[in-house]
């Protein structure tokens, strides 16, 4: 089985269309069909070192 890849999204989206971009990109990298690929996704503040 080959070795499982992460793919951290991030992802500041403060109007209603970048948010609705954001899920969409979420959403089609999550789908069933892509396999061995673990997905993340993080908002900018969640990123920084406190």
């Amino acid at each position: 089985m080959p070795k499982k890849k992460k793919l951290v999204i991030i992802a500041h989206a403060p109007s209603e269309s970048t948010k609705k971009m954001f899920e969409a990109v979420i959403n089609g990298a999550s789908d069933s069909e892509i396999e061995n690929v673990e997905v993340q996704s993080l908002s900018l503040l969640e990123t920084l070192d406190s």
